[in-house]
């Protein structure tokens, strides 16, 4: 069975890493009705965040707080759901 065709957009860490945002990720994130609208803010959490603390249920992750009242979650070293064929692997963006 055919994977659906997804799109990825790739934002920046304050540190430069490449975090990989799914079509279907950003799809979930703005099923909350408080991220309809704020899609932008993800890219500016990353790139600018107040606080960046490690999960404590997953040490790959990092979360990335700004403070609009919510957190934009990345988990590193795995290929993520819709991972490319490509040896590179990046981060992707998982709430």
């Amino acid at each position: 069975m055919a994977r659906p065709i997804t799109s990825v957009s790739v934002l920046h860490d304050h540190e430069g890493r490449a975090i990989r945002l799914t079509s279907e990720r950003l799809a979930h994130i703005v099923e909350h009705p408080e991220m309809l609208g704020m899609e932008d803010r993800l890219g500016e959490t990353l790139a600018t965040p107040t606080v960046v603390t490690e999960s404590l249920s997953d040490r790959a992750a990092r979360l990335y707080y700004r403070y609009y009242y919510y957190c934009v979650t990345s988990v590193e070293g795995r290929g993520g759901p819709q991972q490319s064929s490509s040896t590179e692997r990046h981060p992707f963006v998982t709430q």
